[in-house]
């Protein structure tokens, strides 16, 4: 079996998500948008007022989309790289990191 039989074969959540199935999750849109606003944080020229508004939009959503319900492994994925800021914080022992370690332990069970 080659590559692309194998990627027709995969289970289209198992893949990119919207690039396969063409539809974007509410997770997934998160973690987008928290990407777009990091990439307007850490723009040249910002006062550190804006940084710091900027940094406030970005937490909150960052929190917030540890309770929006996963609809698939890449939506956990998604949901541990907006929570984590692509890995540049750790996943903490917070009750909002201690959810997503529940939620790893559902999803493996």
């Amino acid at each position: 079996m080659n590559r692309r039989q194998l990627i027709a074969a995969a289970p289209a959540t198992l893949i990119a998500g919207s690039a396969v199935s063409g539809t974007v999750t509410p997770i997934e849109a998160t973690y987008r948008e928290i990407v777009r606003l990091r990439a307007i944080q850490n723009a040249d020229g910002l006062s550190d007022d804006q940084v710091d508004a900027w940094g406030d939009k970005v937490m909150e959503l960052a929190d917030g989309i540890i309770d929006m319900p996963s609809q698939g492994p890449m939506d956990f994925i998604y949901k541990i790289m907006g929570y984590t800021l692509d890995g540049e914080h750790e996943l903490d022992q917070s009750h909002l990191g201690k959810r997503l370690w529940v939620e790893a332990r559902a999803l493996v069970a």
